[in-house]
């Protein structure tokens, strides 16, 4: 498949949010407003994933489009399981406080040890699971520990400082990463239906009415 990427000359009045347009598709917006927590994000950015990969299937070796997507990709993998990760947290905070301050900003590696140490000793969660499911997620985090390495190609603190593709492997398989994106998500979302299952039912009992 080429590249469809045709030259399109700047028109007055042009907006990335224009209501109008030639044709579908369009999002419709209406709907997620009602919607609460994170469910839009975190479904849009897995099924961006899904998008970029099922393309990459599509796509020759030579093509230039396997060697630079790989960035945004891995940025969506990364945002995901740092939204999965926040989503965690909060209904954990929800739950046992009644409200939840991020504390951890970007950083992978905090996030999943606040939401390990919940599930440490908690029934059908294992030291060694816990392991597994950590695994891919501290090393997402030493690729890219501040949500920078996928989004720019030098460090943005660190004057002189060397690409920060120059630490990533040289090959990349599109198929591999879509493999444990999915166990991971199935991970993540088991642990937050867990915990959701335990909000729910403590406002069955009405101890308190905070909304996710």
């Amino acid at each position: 498949m080429e590249d469809n990427l045709d030259i399109r000359e700047p028109v007055a009045g042009m907006s990335f949010f224009n209501v109008g347009g030639p044709r579908e598709p369009f999002a419709w917006l209406q709907n997620l407003k009602q919607a609460t927590g994170y469910f839009a994000y975190v479904e849009g950015y897995r099924q961006a994933v899904h998008v970029l990969i099922a393309e990459a299937g599509t796509r020759d070796r030579d093509n230039l489009y396997l060697d630079t997507t790989i960035f945004p990709l891995l940025f969506l993998v990364r945002h995901y399981v740092e939204l999965r990760l926040k989503e965690i947290l909060l209904i954990h905070g929800l739950t046992k406080e009644g409200t939840w301050e991020p504390r951890e900003g970007h950083r992978l590696g905090a996030l999943w040890h606040s939401c390990r140490e919940i599930f440490h000793n908690r029934h059908g969660f294992s030291d060694d699971y816990l392991e597994v499911v950590g695994k891919p997620i501290l090393e997402l985090h030493r690729y890219d520990d501040n949500s920078e390495a996928f989004r720019y190609p030098y460090s943005r603190e660190r004057a002189g400082s060397k690409k920060y593709a120059e630490v990533f492997p040289d090959h990349i398989n599109y198929e591999n990463i879509l493999d444990v994106f999915e166990r991971l998500h199935t991970a993540l979302e088991g642990m937050y239906g867990d915990l959701l299952a335990e909000y729910e039912a403590i406002q069955g009992e009405g101890h308190h009415e905070s909304d996710l």
